[in-house]
């Protein structure tokens, strides 16, 4: 059978896929902003609950737990798409990532509530949290421009980063306790 008999050109899926309107995909994309903004406020609350309740600083809960659990789905793309061997996605899912939360997210915080007091004068260590997304950014910028996506440097940025909140807990500024 070849293409101009009446065989359709696009598998059932995606042929079922075309005949939703615009409506539906509009009403879809609302509800699931709605939804996902209700799972990040109530993912928000039981984080800091739980760093009260366990008597763990609000800023270890989000080094590890918040920022696992909120980026988790975004690591299983990139995974997959790694081992795809499709670098580009790899490299689009983590850079439009740190983008978007750097600039819409803290953009639109900072819009809302005028301003957010990071207390830069009395906390030194916030210049160490920007000086390793600074690093890490040159990091990923030379693996990407000379083509280096090596296992070595995967293995060498996960362990900079466990580096990373080890130092947070030792020097103090987080309070395990």
């Amino acid at each position: 059978m070849t293409a101009t008999e009446s065989a359709p050109l696009l598998p059932p899926q995606r042929a079922l896929a075309r005949r939703k309107s615009t409506f539906q995909i509009v009403y879809r994309l609302v509800i699931s902003t709605l939804l996902l903004s209700l799972s990040g406020y109530i993912l928000s609350a039981t984080a800091a609950s739980l760093a009260e309740q366990c008597h763990v600083s609000e800023t270890t809960v989000g080094l590890t737990l918040l920022s696992i659990g909120t980026t988790l789905p975004e690591k299983l793309v990139a995974y997959k798409s790694a081992r795809k061997g499709e670098r580009g996605v790899l490299v689009a899912n983590t850079v439009g990532s740190n983008i978007f939360l750097q600039t819409l997210v803290l953009g639109v915080i900072w819009l809302v509530r005028g301003h957010v007091d990071f207390g830069i004068g009395r906390n030194n260590g916030l210049w160490v949290d920007v000086a390793v997304v600074l690093a890490s950014s040159v990091v990923l910028l030379v693996v990407v421009w000379f083509g280096l996506f090596r296992r070595w440097i995967g293995f060498a940025l996960f362990v900079g980063y466990v580096a990373y909140i080890a130092s947070v807990v030792a020097t103090g500024r987080v309070d395990l306790n």
